[in-house]
């Protein structure tokens, strides 16, 4: 017990000497959320056809304590793992049923995803502190990092290079404005997955934590760079490796730029040491928006390839492909109806499997 309230206040001494908040946005107080009703219906390998239809709902709320403090709560519950409802695939890879899918667990859940305290409005610096989701402060690309309203795959809301902590906890990230436009961050976590052991609170300093760099370059108005560095310590299963392959590296880029409504967006991920199915990701596409669609709708579409990595690699191994299309109309009161659609071939790098189709359409509501 005392080792983790050590760690804590570690972290929370790091937040208060940091100061406060260097992003452009504004905080407000008060509550606010969303609600989502997913449907989708899979046909292929290594089912003939799957229909699900799960409802999440997600709510947060914000107390300005005083103009430099504030406290973030925010809860979820629903059924099922996640928004991607995609059947299992033959690999651990991007689309697989551990992750997101009909064959895991589909029971109810509710939950605090994150509860954290941020300094705000103490320019040039920001900083939080708490249980906090990193993979919602890095690599947000502008047009594929909301699952809710854009593409709907978690292989285009982050980098699936990127092998962020498996659950929320305790964390703290950094932000210093470098030169306007210019921001670079710093973020930690205990690490929580599979192969590792239960997170205390007391890792997160030390070799067992997750840890990323990331900067950011605006272009202009328009869009912006960035290159994230991260690094995640060495699983209990991967004891027999080389030491110089124990701690997992790895890199990713994000790119995107909007011109007259047309919003273009890429990605470009890869991972060395450690022992993972996949090594190499690439995806891109575009999000249009114009006056013809309706001001507020939007028109997406959108690629990942996800290369094998030679640890796993075998004959009937390929480059898992997907795309996807999706179309935001937006009704009265901020209501929005997505229909979706999916195409993976060679899923989970199987290249003998048959092509999965998955058809969606999700019902978001604001409150």
């Amino acid at each position: 017990m005392m080792a983790r309230l050590k760690t804590y206040l570690l972290c929370t001494l790091l937040a208060l000497a940091a100061g406060g908040s260097a992003v452009a946005e504004e905080l407000e107080g008060g509550t606010g959320g969303n609600m989502v009703l997913v449907s989708q219906v899979t046909s292929g390998y290594p089912v003939d056809e799957v229909g699900e239809t799960n409802l999440y709902a997600r709510a947060h709320y914000t107390w300005l304590a005083n103009p430099n403090l504030a406290f973030f709560l925010e809860g979820e519950l629903g059924r099922g793992l996640g928004m991607q409802l995609a059947p299992p695939a033959p690999h651990w890879g991007v689309n697989d049923t551990y992750h997101f899918g009909l064959g895991g667990v589909v029971s109810g859940f509710a939950e605090l995803r994150q509860a954290y305290i941020r300094l705000i409005d103490m320019e040039p610096y920001d900083a939080f502190v708490g249980q906090v989701d990193l993979s919602e402060h890095f690599n947000r690309n502008e047009f594929a990092k909301d699952e809710w309203a854009q593409f709907m795959a978690p292989s285009f809301v982050t980098d699936p290079m990127i092998d962020f902590p498996a659950d929320e906890t305790l964390s703290a990230m950094l932000s210093y404005v470098l030169a306007p436009g210019m921001i670079v961050r710093l973020g930690c976590s205990e690490y929580t997955a599979i192969g590792f052991p239960p997170a205390y609170w007391t890792n997160i300093f030390n070799e067992d934590a997750f840890w990323i760099t990331e900067f950011e370059m605006k272009l202009g108005d328009e869009g912006k760079l960035l290159v994230d560095v991260w690094s995640a310590p060495a699983m209990d299963s991967q004891a027999g490796l080389p030491p110089d392959r124990e701690h997992p590296l790895g890199l990713s880029v994000s790119f995107d730029y909007e011109v007259n409504g047309l919003g273009i967006f890429a990605r470009y991920g890869a991972r060395s040491k450690g022992l993972y199915s996949y090594n190499q990701a690439l995806s891109g596409g575009v999000v249009y928006k114009s006056a013809a669609l309706g001001e507020k709708n939007a028109l997406g579409g959108g690629f990942v390839l996800t290369s094998p990595s030679a640890d796993f690699a075998g004959a009937d191994d390929g480059t898992e492909g997907q795309v996807e299309i999706f179309f935001r109309w937006e009704l009265p009161f901020g209501v929005q109806i997505i229909p979706d659609l999916q195409i993976i071939s060679n899923p989970g790098g199987d290249a003998s499997a048959d092509t999965l189709t998955i058809f969606g359409v999700r019902m978001n509501v604001p409150f």
